[in-house]
């Protein structure tokens, strides 16, 4: 068959046809730099992927410049994911990070996807994970499945204000049984505390005022 006839530095050959080979420049290997471009002859990174992505989230993926799959069957929790390694003793590599994908369901033909993000403890032979996106959009801390825009199980601090616009019952604030929130003024001590039962307790004191800051 017929096929190349020259080639051009840092261009992969590629089966062209059933006995013939061709070459893109979508597909370019930097031998000086051992750096791989895809969509690009002039890679700058590892590997470089340069793709035409769009503006905006819609179907199937926003065509995305990588797309990482998992081939198992449909069932609740496959999916797509991604490590990152890191060097932990001298050049031994060990994962410390991941990203997955969860189907949100085991319905098939449901198209729910949940978003994870895991971490490396010390103590952990894997990654553990630490935050979950769910596909209506709420977000957990401390738990795989929140039921509220933003559901931490565990303590949280707040170093600026925390704000809450038009609240009504419907959206008020809500504490577990025996749980309170703490107004700190310091590190050291708290000027407040709102208990689940209701009550209220202010060691300094109580201002109320209408001063919008």
């Amino acid at each position: 068959g017929t096929g190349l006839t020259s080639v051009t530095a840092g261009y992969i050959p590629f089966v062209n046809g059933t006995s013939a080979l061709g070459f893109s420049n979508n597909l370019f290997w930097d031998s000086s730099n051992n750096i791989l471009g895809v969509g690009t002859s002039s890679p700058t990174y590892k590997l470089h992927v340069n793709s035409d992505v769009g503006t905006t989230f819609g179907n199937a993926g926003i065509n995305p410049s990588i797309a990482l799959m998992d081939s198992t069957s449909s069932a609740q929790g496959v999916g797509g994911a991604i490590s990152f390694y890191g060097a932990y003793a001298g050049s031994s590599q060990t994962v410390g990070a991941s990203i997955k994908t969860f189907k949100s369901n085991g319905t098939s033909g449901n198209w729910a996807f949940d978003l994870a993000f895991g971490t490396r403890a010390h103590s952990s032979s894997n990654t553990t994970e630490v935050i979950r996106l769910t596909a209506d959009g709420n977000v957990g801390i401390g738990t795989d499945t929140p039921s509220y825009k933003l559901d931490v199980v565990g303590t949280g601090n707040f170093s600026g204000a925390l704000y809450g616009v038009n609240f009504a019952a419907s959206n008020s604030f809500s504490l577990p049984t025996n749980k309170a929130i703490y107004f700190d003024n310091d590190a050291d001590s708290f000027s407040g505390i709102f208990y689940s039962d209701a009550s209220l307790g202010f060691p300094g004191g109580l201002i109320i005022s209408s001063a919008t800051d």
